[in-house]
């Protein structure tokens, strides 16, 4: 079984996480974020069903809180006989051009009639080196988009021009005033609104039902970035204070990786600016500057946009985006599944011998240990 549970009451991003009661958020019977909801929801899954092994995939920012809520997750699965061990793993280390951190824990239940782990942290061995093996360099986000003559593009964009900008509201002015204050650190180097974003993004046909709020967190972002002569990406849903972008892949620097893909990103492609010493990246799909599409943040997280079982072309572009910023990355739970599936020794009594599939079965693991 691979499953989550909400991560909104533990995730960095939480504004409201440092408010919280010291103690577990696990241990209520709900959370305003709902993280104990599904936690519970989850515990009465594993009590029905008892599955061979567990993956639970969560944010990193977990299992540094070993004391409350990562210690209660740790003893109730070992109470119901799972003897745990915890990856911390990069979407991008594992062939998707995104960086993605999270904490997979996998649990597995080591008496059980289909194998038998008598020495779990041999297992946890084997099972660590499978995983390891299956690291891959991914392609440049670039080379995963749609080009901008895609019907996808022109179709998102007709949504996106439906938008009515909207304007700062209240003291919003002010505390972007003083995030760019502190961040130039001085007061008297630029004052409010000086910052404007590059001529080729104003021209930009999906730059105009942006919100003021976003041209300025934009505009901050293209100051600092002016000379990287590269194409980057902006997150920016997020603040001035917190806008995560793109950035090239250690010993690759023409592999360039999206930042994390949230429920709620707005991630937006910067062209180099002409004026940059020496333009090192351009590409034949990016023509324009504009935004991620809710299909190229599926493709992010390594879901197909063609033959999905889940017919998502059917839905609006919010809810694939919703989707794609809570899925899991494939290619990460596929690595730990295969690695789980070749690192037991398997019983045949999991087999059914009269099938005639027993030695396809076999074959299917060996031919795992080898990839």
């Amino acid at each position: 079984m691979a499953a989550g549970v909400s991560c909104k009451d533990l995730s960095k991003a939480n504004p409201h996480k440092h408010a919280r009661a010291k103690g577990s958020v696990l241990a209520a019977e709900t959370s305003r974020g709902g993280t104990a909801d599904t936690w519970h929801a989850y515990l009465q899954l594993i009590t029905v069903f008892a599955p061979l092994w567990l993956i639970l995939e969560n944010s990193d920012e977990l299992v540094h809180d070993e004391v409350t809520d990562w210690g209660r997750i740790l003893t109730a699965l070992h109470s119901r006989g799972y003897r745990c061990k915890t990856l911390v793993m990069d979407t991008a280390e594992f062939s998707l051009p995104q960086h993605r951190g999270r904490a997979y824990l996998v649990a597995v239940l080591c008496r059980h009639r289909s194998h038998d782990i008598r020495d779990f942290e041999q297992f946890h061995t084997t099972f660590t080196s499978y995983v390891a093996s299956q690291r891959r360099i991914p392609p440049s986000v670039l080379d995963v988009l749609l080009p901008n003559d895609d019907e996808r593009v022109d179709a998102a964009l007709h949504q996106w021009e439906q938008h009515e900008p909207a304007l700062l509201q209240g003291g919003t002015c002010d505390a972007h005033f003083a995030t760019v204050r502190q961040r130039r650190r001085s007061p008297l180097v630029m004052s409010y609104g000086r910052l404007k974003c590059r001529d080729s993004t104003a021209a930009s046909r999906w730059f105009a039902p942006m919100n003021q709020r976003m041209k300025e967190v934009l505009a901050e972002q293209q100051a600092d970035t002016k000379h990287v002569p590269q194409i980057m990406l902006h997150d920016v849903s997020q603040s001035m204070n917190r806008c995560p972008r793109s950035s090239p892949l250690i010993d690759h620097p023409d592999v360039l990786i999206a930042p994390a893909i949230l429920p709620n990103s707005d991630v937006w492609i910067t062209m180099p600016e002409p004026g940059a010493a020496s333009v090192t990246q351009v590409h034949r799909n990016i023509t324009e500057d504009r935004f991620l599409l809710p299909d190229e943040y599926l493709l992010l997280q390594g879901w197909p946009l063609e033959g999905s079982p889940v017919k998502l072309s059917e839905h609006p572009g919010a809810v694939k985006q919703s989707f794609a910023g809570h899925a899991f990355s494939s290619s990460v739970v596929a690595a730990v599944c295969c690695a789980l599936m070749a690192s037991v020794t398997w019983s045949e009594a999991c087999i059914d011998q009269d099938s005639g599939d027993s030695e396809d079965a076999y074959a299917a693991v060996e031919l795992l240990k080898t990839l």
